[in-house]
């Protein structure tokens, strides 16, 4: 069942205005600051209780860097981040050590994110012993439980990290976001570093886990078919700020923005009779520096519909404001309008029941018979 948290009057989570700067400093002895990183600037965002967001956008785009100051392993350089009525940004650290019992973070790379050095079982059970939940015994009792939740044995805790394939290290990551019960888990591209088959078990096991426990997640992901599945709602990110979102299925079906027009006609698709008929757009150039931001509407230097257009000055001098461009649905163009290039529906992966099937891996890769079966030697053959 899909969540209708993006209409909630009172969402989980109520991101404003939200600006994370990096300086720039100089000089060997006398540091002085001689301009800033804007990796995240002037965002606004809403999450609902038990609602899946997905972030896409190019890397830079700020995605990674929004989901980290959610969670405060950035802190803001101004406004606010507030979870079920608190001010997670304006919270001294004692304060907030508290207030992470509620949210956490699955991290991109299952590699170094988990500490060599521990057990499974001290790695999972970390989060209680720091917030002082139940004693030894119950803690253990536990770590068994969100073992085999996330389809492995309560004897792995005996096991280290570099026992495990990177499927079931990303298991464990998420068995220990688990540990406190949050209600929200910010994923930061969860499935990226991982075989494509192990990719689909992984996905899967998120929107189980996100049905049996009502967890809200900000799902940040460049994979556009991944996102398509498990969101309620799209949020494209495009050099800081937002430029689109709505939706699932209204985004993904009539984009608005040229940029995000561009982000799906890039997305491949399996058939090769159907690709080599798709109408790709390319967009020129890399991504601007977050340090150095173009003038009015971001997007402005790589805009293939304002070459459309003829190249209209007010792409250049005005930034466009994110506007209601339709229930639900909002757009920072000035002529989104006119964004009128068909885009296939497809994308690289095959979707099937999108409301409560599970996610297939392309057809190119071996099938996932089962979410939770791993191989005897690992979770891919």
């Amino acid at each position: 069942m899909r969540a209708q948290g993006g209409a909630s009057a009172s969402p989980l989570l109520e991101v404003t205005d939200l600006k994370v700067y990096f300086p720039i400093r100089k000089g060997l002895v006398f540091k002085r600051t001689v301009g800033a990183v804007k990796a995240v600037d002037g965002v606004s965002l809403r999450v609902g209780f038990g609602e899946t967001v997905g972030l896409v956008g190019e890397s830079g785009s700020g995605k990674t860097t929004l989901g980290r100051a959610i969670v405060q392993l950035n802190r803001p350089t101004s406004g606010t981040i507030v979870l079920d009525g608190t001010d997670l940004a304006a919270l001294k650290a004692k304060e907030l050590v508290a207030m992470r019992t509620r949210v956490q973070m699955v991290f991109q790379d299952p590699f170094s994110s988990l500490n060599p050095r521990l057990s499974v079982g001290n790695i999972v059970a970390e989060p209680l012993v720091i917030h002082k939940v139940g004693n030894a015994e119950s803690r253990r009792s536990t770590v068994a439980e969100l073992l085999e939740l996330v389809g492995l044995q309560a004897d792995d805790a005996r096991k280290y990290p570099n026992e495990f394939s990177g499927g079931q290290r990303q298991r464990i990551g998420i068995a220990r976001a688990l540990a406190l019960k949050p209600q929200l888990i910010v994923a930061d591209e969860p499935v990226s570093a991982l075989d494509v088959s192990i990719q689909a078990q992984i996905i899967n096991l998120l929107v189980r886990l996100r049905a049996e426990q009502g967890l809200a997640l900000i799902f940040v992901a460049h994979d556009l078919g991944v996102v398509r599945h498990v969101s309620d709602r799209v949020v494209v990110m495009y050099l800081g700020t937002i430029v689109e979102s709505g939706m699932t299925e209204e985004v993904f079906e009539r984009p608005l923005h040229p940029y995000t027009v561009a982000l799906l006609s890039a997305d491949p698709v399996p058939d090769p009779k159907v690709e080599s008929q798709r109408n790709r757009l390319v967009l020129k150039g890399d991504i601007p520096s977050p340090a150095s931001i173009p003038s009015g509407c971001r997007f402005h230097t790589r805009c293939w519909l304002r070459e459309q257009l003829g190249n209209p000055e007010i792409c250049e001098h005005e930034v466009p404001e994110l506007r209601e461009s339709g229930p639900a649905h909002s757009v920072a163009c000035h002529f989104a309008e006119d964004t009128t290039t068909p885009v296939p529906a497809s994308s690289h992966v095959a979707v099937t029941g999108r409301d409560e099937g599970e996610f297939d891996a392309p057809p190119s890769s071996r099938p996932v018979d089962s979410l939770d079966r791993p191989t005897e030697n690992g979770e891919s053959t």
